[in-house]
C-alpha cells in the first residue's frame, strides 16, 4: 500500500497491489510516501509531536503523545493500525480537553466496494476515528453511516490521472472550528458539513441544537438571582457592539466571547432579529468564536459529570453512546448500565484523581 497527496484541498488514498490493469498506479511522484500535516491543537498543553523518522512509510506517522512538554504515549501501533492506514494523508485534530485524538481521512475503493489493506473490509471503512491520549480507537464514525451513497464519488487522481480507483469524500481539508470545539469536513459530493465534537469525542448531527444544550446547561449553573444580571450585562455589551464607537465595539466584542456559550442564546437570538447585514456579520464573527465553559476551558468540559450525565438523556444517539464511553473512563465502576443513576448514587463519595485523570472512591 502507498500513499497519496494529491495537489489542492482533497484528500485521497488508494490501493497499490492487487487492483485490475486498469487501474494500477504508476508508481509516480503522487504516491511518494510522505507524513501527514502537522497535528492541530487548540490548547498548547496537550499536542502530538513527531518521532524520528525511518526509512519505512510506517514512522513517518510515528506521533508522540505530549502533556505540558512531556512526552508520554507512542501513537505508532494506532497510527499503522488497519483503520488508520486507510487514511493516508490523514489530518489529526488533538482534543483541547486533553482526552485524546481525532484522525480524519479518505478510504479507497473498488468500485463499490470499500477496501482496508488490499481486503474487501464490508464497507466499514472510517470516516474519522477518535483515540484516547493513550491511542486506544474509542469513536470510529464509518463512511457509510456518515455519508449518503450521492456524496460518495470515485474519480482519477488529480496528480497523474492514471489511478481511476480514488475515493472523494472531503470538498477540502477537514478543519477545526474557531473556537477550538469542533472539527467541521464537507462532503465533496454534497457540500453538506460534518461535524464532531472534539472535547467530548462525539459525531454531532445538529452543532445549533447541540450548543444550544451546552449553553441551557450553563445558564442552569448560575443562581437565579444572577440569572437576571447576568442577561442585562450581555444585552448591554450587544448594545455597545452596535453603536459608532469603534473601541467601545471591540471592547464588547472581547466581553462577549469571555463569556463563552453563557451568551450564546442572546447572541444568536440578536443576530437574527437585526435587519442590518452589517450588524449580522460582526455577530456572526462572535458566535464563531464562542465556546463552551469559557472561563474555566475545555478541561472541564471532558471531566464534568453534571455535563456528562445531562447529555445521557441527548436525543443523538451517537451523543450519548459517545458520552458513555468517556464516563466508563473516568469513574471506577466502568461497566454501569444506568450511567446517570449511578453516577446520583455514588456522586457523594467520588474524588479526582490528577495523576490518574479520573474518578476515584474516596478512602
Amino acid at each position: 500500500m502507498r500513499f497519496l497527496l494529491p495537489a489542492g484541498l482533497l484528500v485521497v488514498v488508494a490501493l497499490s497491489t492487487g487492483t485490475p490493469s486498469a487501474a494500477q498506479h504508476c508508481g509516480g511522484p503522487c504516491e511518494v510516501p510522505r507524513p501527514a500535516g502537522p497535528p492541530i491543537s487548540a490548547n498548547p498543553r496537550f499536542t502530538l509531536v513527531p518521532g524520528k523518522e525511518k526509512s519505512s512509510w510506517r514512522y513517518l506517522h510515528n506521533f508522540i503523545w505530549t502533556e505540558d512538554g512531556e512526552q508520554k504515549s507512542s501513537l505508532y501501533k494506532t497510527l499503522s493500525s488497519p483503520q488508520m492506514i486507510a487514511f493516508g494523508y490523514r489530518r489529526i485534530f488533538v482534543s483541547p480537553a486533553g482526552n485524546g485524538f481525532l484522525v480524519t481521512g479518505n478510504a479507497y475503493a473498488r468500485g463499490d466496494k470499500f477496501l482496508l489493506s488490499g481486503r474487501t473490509h464490508a464497507g466499514k471503512a472510517p470516516l474519522f476515528v477518535f483515540c484516547s491520549e493513550e491511542g486506544t480507537p474509542l469513536v470510529e464514525v464509518l463512511l457509510k453511516q456518515a455519508l449518503t451513497k450521492e456524496e460518495i464519488k470515485l474519480g482519477p487522481c488529480p496528480s497523474c490521472k492514471c489511478c481511476k480507483d480514488i475515493l472523494y469524500v472531503f470538498k477540502k481539508d477537514p478543519a477545526l472550528s474557531p473556537n477550538g470545539c469542533f472539527v467541521e469536513l464537507d462532503a465533496a459530493g454534497s457540500g453538506r458539513t460534518l461535524t464532531f465534537c472534539l472535547p467530548l469525542g462525539a459525531p454531532i448531527k445538529d452543532r445549533a441544537a447541540f450548543e444550544n444544550r451546552l449553553a441551557e446547561l450553563e445558564w442552569d449553573r448560575i443562581p437565579a438571582e444572577l440569572r437576571r444580571q447576568k442577561r442585562a450585562e450581555i444585552q448591554a455589551l450587544l448594545a455597545e457592539l452596535g453603536g459608532d464607537d469603534a473601541q467601545l465595539r471591540v471592547e464588547a466584542d472581547k466581553g462577549l466571547v469571555a463569556l463563552g456559550f453563557l451568551a450564546l442564546p442572546i447572541v444568536r437570538a440578536s443576530r437574527i432579529q437585526t435587519e442590518s447585514k452589517e450588524q449580522q456579520a460582526r455577530i456572526r464573527r462572535i458566535e464563531e468564536h464562542l465556546r463552551p465553559w469559557a472561563a474555566a476551558g475545555y478541561e472541564r468540559m471532558s471531566v464534568d459529570l453534571d455535563l456528562l450525565a445531562a447529555l445521557l438523556s441527548y436525543p443523538e444517539v451517537a451523543v450519548v453512546k459517545a458520552v458513555r464511553t468517556r464516563l466508563a473512563q473516568l469513574l471506577p465502576d466502568e461497566g454501569a448500565s444506568d450511567w446517570g443513576r449511578w453516577i446520583k448514587k455514588h456522586r457523594h463519595r467520588l474524588q479526582w484523581d490528577k495523576k490518574l485523570r479520573r474518578y476515584t472512591h474516596k478512602q
